[in-house]
């Protein structure tokens, strides 16, 4: 099955047929081994039909030999089984996709593919998830080529999956989140926020629960937002945009690079209660379906341990293409906005914002949450 043939492979392979699965290298060549799938067709969707794809054997690819057509077809040659192939799983793995067909909170084919795991043998395991598995080029050619590997390779991507996707190891993982700290100092972060909103937010789900009955667009209401930005609860900005953001969080002053180049600035008072604040997005705060987005808030480096107290946080909107800090030791990326902390005795030294910022990248400040 290779590139725009893969539809009509799929749908000319029949209920029960077969397909060969073929893997690209980086620079667009076959890889030379593939797997040879069972095909199950399993529903109807508006965008066409849904197809679970079972592993069952890897195999030897020849480009040469691929005869174009619709689907494209090739002779492959079997390659003989490995020992590790026959061998039983390691208990933990088991245990790792037991727990995972059985809380798992993703698309029902995954789950059905995660019971037929626990009666197989290892090797259908990397051929299966070698198919299913959004794996880099590297970890998919690993488990086709280098299956003494497989294993560990295994348990360390199932593992981050039931991160995601476990609902009581969600639920842990919020709880623990959320959890009181007592932090002596701000704590110095760079936060990467994927593009969720054009809004994001920094607050205490907690401080908040009284928002646990309001539907889910509560913040869009002028008055509520008020409420909250008088009691410090949280602060608000819109950013005009909807792509990836960077923020810089510290108790300090901007750096000489950031201070020239200062597009935007917004004030807020915070009362943080709790000893830490999580950075996210208006789907992120508590309201009757709070619980659609509830692995976002389990999150750590969505978190920011603040000192409870009073806090006066000054947000600076930086020009994108000139600021640049390291992210996560090793990708260097603009900085969008930095949010400077500084404490205050009483909440009322600060005024209260009478809303969200419009603070966009490049652009001055307007206060929207009044309406």
């Amino acid at each position: 099955m290779v590139g725009r043939g893969a539809v009509a492979a799929l749908e000319s392979a029949g209920p029960a047929g077969s397909v060969l699965v073929a893997f690209e290298n980086a620079d667009g060549a076959l890889h030379g081994t593939g797997v040879l799938a069972r095909v199950q067709r399993v529903e109807e969707t508006s965008y066409g039909p849904r197809y679970i794809l079972r592993g069952v054997t890897r195999a030897l690819l020849d480009e040469s030999k691929i005869r174009e057509g619709d689907p494209p077809r090739v002779v492959a040659e079997f390659l003989p089984e490995r020992p590790e192939d026959q061998s039983a799983p390691p208990q933990a793995l088991v245990a790792t996709v037991a727990e995972l067909a059985s809380d798992w909170m993703g698309l029902d084919d995954w789950k059905s593919a995660f019971a037929l795991l626990v009666r197989s043998r290892l090797g259908q395991w990397a051929t299966t998830l070698c198919v299913l598995m959004p794996l880099e080029h590297g970890e998919r050619f690993e488990l086709l080529d280098d299956p003494e590997r497989m294993t560990e390779r295994l348990q360390a991507k199932l593992e981050r999956l039931l991160a995601v996707h476990s609902r009581r190891r969600v639920r842990e993982a919020v709880v623990n989140e959320t959890a009181p700290r007592d932090p002596k100092v701000v704590e110095e972060k760079l936060v990467a926020l994927p593009p969720a909103s054009s809004t994001f937010l920094l607050f205490h789900p907690q401080d908040l629960a009284h928002r646990f009955s309001e539907s889910p667009d509560w913040w869009r209401d002028p008055r509520l937002v008020t409420q909250e930005m008088e009691s410090g609860t949280m602060l608000g900005v819109s950013t005009e945009s909807d792509g990836h953001l960077h923020l810089r969080v510290t108790a300090g002053a901007l750096e000489p690079d950031e201070a020239s180049h200062v597009a935007g600035v917004a004030e807020f008072r915070l009362e943080v209660t709790r000893g830490r604040l999580f950075l996210g997005s208006p789907r992120n705060l508590p309201s009757r379906v709070t619980d659609l987005f509830q692995r976002e808030l389990g999150v750590p480096e969505a978190w920011i341990e603040v000192p409870r107290g009073s806090w006066r946080v000054t947000v600076h909107a930086i020009t994108q293409w000139f600021a640049e800090r390291e992210l996560e030791g090793t990708v260097t990326s603009p900085v969008d906005y930095v949010l400077c902390f500084q404490p205050v005795l009483m909440r009322t030294d600060v005024a209260a914002a009478p809303g969200f910022a419009s603070l966009p990248v490049g652009g001055g400040t307007t206060r929207i949450g009044d309406g």
